[in-house]
């Protein structure tokens, strides 16, 4: 009956997820402090910068079309009315010595088809993203970690 309904989201660079490690990265923060990496700690006295951005779109398509759907009776059986998008990109840098060691990049899409049974709750579906963008950072950087790949930053 609730056809209509779907909620999906994708989240990119797909990376092989690392549980925990012990090791971390030490370092003053610049940008967003919200939302980091487990593998990374604020310490404002450390050589080792990171630079963290996100930068969120918000698309809502079928609004225009919202006058015409009050004349569709499929509605009542959860046709859906249109859908709404939310794509965030995050960029995370991390610098030694203001000299650029390594750069991880994110993004997540979180689509959500609103019908006359549900719409989407943006502050979780925000949230819900931000939360996927972090574990997937932090795997980058736990692979780039448990290869050697940052041992200057440790």
């Amino acid at each position: 009956m609730f056809s209509g309904c779907s909620d999906k989201m994708l989240v990119e660079p797909v990376v092989k997820k690392e549980v925990s490690s012990l090791k971390q990265i030490k370092a003053h923060i610049i940008g967003k402090k919200s939302f980091l990496p487990d593998s990374i700690v604020q310490d404002d006295n450390s050589f080792v910068s990171i630079d963290y951005s996100i930068n969120e779109k918000y698309n809502i398509n079928g609004k225009d079309t919202d006058v015409l759907n009050l004349f569709n009776p499929l509605l009542i059986l959860g046709f859906p009315l249109g859908d709404n998008l939310l794509l965030i990109n995050s960029n995370l840098k991390i610098m030694k010595n203001n000299v650029l060691m390594k750069e991880y990049n994110a993004k997540c899409l979180h689509s959500y088809t609103r019908n006359i049974f549900g719409n989407p709750d943006f502050t979780s579906m925000r949230n819900e993203c931000l939360e996927e963008i972090k574990n997937n950072l932090n795997s980058q950087i736990i692979n780039h970690i448990e290869r050697g790949d940052l041992n200057e930053a440790l």
